[in-house]
């Protein structure tokens, strides 16, 4: 056994400094109660952890990317994601109603995450919605949202 369910090997350090700090305290209580003399976790070196280099697209891959996607309909939301940066969960959580439509403005309110093989929805900040959904407005806010994204071509 491991200690990884993708079989990648140990545990990662993240996961090291974790396990470390819930031992640390219960033999730090174990100490206090003077079962132990001294916490052995005291002396244990942790590695460090690894950074991961960011890679970004060039204007011009970010061109080709968008005359690519030219005429596929997820093309506004490629647009939205590399114009804001967001992350695979922020994107899943858009809905309609985080559309400003007269302020013109996009509000990331909602995260959507898998969890154990299920996907759960999380609210990450308040905004009135609207509970109404007709054909014609969800029209208005594709072509509101195809509209503020279309000057990332020039």
């Amino acid at each position: 056994m491991n200690g990884r369910l993708d079989g990648k090997g140990g545990l990662s350090p993240e996961s090291l400094r974790l396990h470390k700090n819930v031992l640390f305290q219960a033999l730090t209580d174990a100490v206090r109660n003077q079962l132990l003399s001294s916490n052995p976790c005291q002396f244990v070196q942790l590695p460090q952890k690894e950074r991961k280099e960011a890679h970004f697209y060039s204007a011009t891959q970010m061109q080709a990317l968008f005359a690519t996607l030219q005429n596929d309909p997820l093309l506004p939301l490629v647009k939205i994601t590399a114009i804001y940066g967001l992350r695979r969960s922020e994107l899943l959580g858009l809905q309609w109603d985080s559309i400003d439509e007269e302020r013109g403005t996009l509000a990331i309110c909602h995260t959507v995450v898998k969890v154990t093989s299920v996907a759960v929805r999380k609210a990450i900040c308040r905004k009135h919605q609207h509970n109404a959904k007709t054909p014609s407005r969800e029209i208005t806010r594709w072509r509101f949202l195809t509209k503020h994204v279309s000057y990332v071509n020039t």
